[in-house]
C-alpha cells in the first residue's frame, strides 16, 4: 500500500511539474538573474539526531534521506511552525517543499525561501527541481 501511494506521489509530482512549465511558457513569465539573488536560507533551529527519532510524535522530522517524512519528534524547540520553505539535503541533492509545522533531522541540510514577496515556495521548488546539478559525490551541493 506504501509503495502504491509512493507512486501516486510521484505521478502527482511529475504532472504538477508538467503544469508549472505549461504555465511558465504561456504566460511567458521570464526573470533573469542568479539563482542566489532569488533564495534566502532560513536560520537553522535545534537539531533532531538520528538516534532521537521516534515512530510516533507531535512533529515530522524532515532530513535529506529519500522517505519523505524520516521520524517523529515532540521537541516544539526544534519545530517550524512557518510552514511553507524547501528543505534541501545537502548531500544527496533531494529536495523536499513543506507546507506543514515540521522539525529538521540530522547535519546537512538546508531551509531555504523565496527571497522576494513575490515568488511562491511553490514556484521557486519547480524551479529549483528543474536545475539539473551533477553529482559531485560527498560533497556538500548547495554551494553550487
Amino acid at each position: 500500500m506504501i509503495e502504491n501511494n509512493l507512486k501516486r506521489i510521484r505521478l502527482l509530482e511529475e504532472k504538477a511539474f508538467l503544469r508549472y512549465k505549461q504555465i511558465v511558457r504561456e504566460e511567458k513569465m521570464e526573470v533573469e538573474g542568479k539563482l542566489e539573488n532569488f533564495i534566502r536560507t532560513v536560520k537553522r533551529k535545534t537539531k533532531v539526531p538520528k538516534a532521537d527519532y521516534k515512530e510516533k510524535g507531535e512533529f515530522p522530522i524532515i532530513d535529506q534521506s529519500t522517505d519523505f517524512i524520516g521520524g517523529y519528534t515532540n521537541e516544539k524547540e526544534a519545530s517550524y511552525n512557518d510552514v511553507r520553505m524547501i528543505v534541501g539535503g545537502e548531500h544527496t541533492r533531494i529536495l523536499k517543499y513543506i507546507n506543514f509545522p515540521f522539525a529538521c533531522g540530522a547535519d546537512g541540510t538546508q531551509l531555504v525561501k523565496p527571497e522576494h514577496p513575490n515568488i511562491s515556495v511553490a514556484y521557486l521548488y519547480f524551479e529549483l527541481i528543474s536545475c539539473n546539478l551533477a553529482n559531485y559525490h560527498y560533497a556538500r551541493h548547495f554551494k553550487f
